[in-house]
């Protein structure tokens, strides 16, 4: 079933979803142990586990648009297959779909070289095969451990989340350092771009220029600057940007929530930009709030198609955008829609595919 289940700044916040059958959680850590049936083919290194049927309750829109909160089953039991090799001491798993094998395998150390059983931990590094080529991702590492114990017949996995660190070193660095900033120093100068609350936790994504860059090229004089608050000069104005309200936490299935608000002023108009994003739950699963629920098609478990609600999400910046491109004196993206571009991003990446990989391994919960 595919999910959103979580948008944040590292890659390790991408990580966090669904439950176990053995789960802890402190203000924002948790941990838990997960099991499944195991086959393994050691003769043709590929091995099969067997995921269990699974049920949800989620806001499902119905055929004449009206919401309901309902328990859907959202998985049969299935057989997912898997290929594996050894890179050395290295075990490398890779995904089979319909008999085409991924070409990103995630790695893994720990156990016996050769030998499937055992207890392997991820590394956090995927190896491209088609190109035999390896990339390891050292922020992943930090805010997860990740354990897959192989034993005859049965599969365990291991999770433990360090969220709480996250948010300790988003603090640190900074968020007058975030891709938000490089954002708004787009649109205040050139009136073109996207500015987005969530981009106050995302560092660098990139891949056209950086913050430091962006602040030299548009001549921006930072005058005064902290971890939630910045004034900085453009020409002969004055502004201050503050983040006013950051509450980042995750919900019961490991889905990150947020609350933030922030603002921009010349000292003598204000822009407010504001920001909720939460699993959706019963109490926003009504028809007034559709406009504010994001949907996905999936099929249930009895092969019947529906739409569920995977978000909740209410943001002003639209208005936001134009207030500040009218503080700003830049143009406006709806008079004016050639000067409105988005920097690109990649459309599939490591985030992608390692989210993609640990919510199926998340899924065999034993029951």
């Amino acid at each position: 079933m595919k999910r959103y289940l979580i948008t944040a700044a590292a890659t390790a916040a991408l990580m966090f979803a669904a439950c176990g059958d053995d789960s802890s959680s402190g203000a924002g850590d948790g941990s838990w142990t997960q099991k499944a049936a195991l086959s393994v083919d050691e003769a043709q290194q590929t091995f099969i586990i067997t995921e269990p049927e699974e049920f949800e309750e989620l806001c499902v829109r119905e055929l004449d648009g009206s919401v309901v909160w309902k328990n859907v089953k959202i998985n049969p039991e299935r057989a997912l297959k898997y290929k594996y090799e050894f890179l050395g001491d290295t075990l490398v798993m890779y995904r089979i779909y319909d008999d085409d094998l991924d070409r990103y395998g995630q790695m893994y150390l720990g156990g016996t070289a050769g030998k499937i059983y055992g207890s392997w931990t991820n590394i956090f590094c995927e190896h491209n095969k088609g190109e035999n080529r390896t990339e390891c991702y050292e922020k992943d590492a930090r805010y997860m451990t990740h354990i897959m114990k192989f034993s005859e017949g049965e599969i365990a996995a291991s999770y433990e989340y360090r969220y709480d660190l996250y948010l300790q070193d988003l603090s640190a660095v900074g968020y007058m350092n975030s891709d938000f900033m490089y954002d708004l120093y787009n649109m205040m100068s050139y009136g073109y771009g996207e500015i987005r609350a969530e981009d106050i936790t995302d560092f660098d994504e990139y891949e056209d220029g950086d913050l430091q860059s962006t602040i030299q090229e548009y001549n921006i004089e930072i005058l005064e600057t902290s971890s939630n608050k910045q004034t900085f000069k453009r020409g002969e104005k004055t502004y201050t940007v503050s983040l006013d309200k950051i509450d980042i936490y995750l919900s019961e299935k490991w889905d990150e929530n947020a609350e933030i608000s922030i603002s921009l002023t010349d000292g003598s108009s204000t822009c407010n930009l504001d920001y909720v994003k939460k699993s959706p739950t019963s109490d926003v699963c009504k028809v007034e709030y559709v406009d504010d629920l994001r949907f996905e098609e999936d099929d249930d478990g009895y092969g019947n198609e529906y739409s569920y609600a995977y978000r909740y999400k209410k943001t002003n910046a639209q208005e936001f955008s134009r207030c500040v491109m009218a503080m700003a004196g830049t143009a406006d993206p709806v008079q004016d829609p050639v000067y409105y571009k988005t920097p690109a991003k990649a459309e599939f990446s490591h985030k992608d595919r390692l989210q993609k990989f640990l919510k199926e391994m998340r899924t065999f919960t034993e029951k």
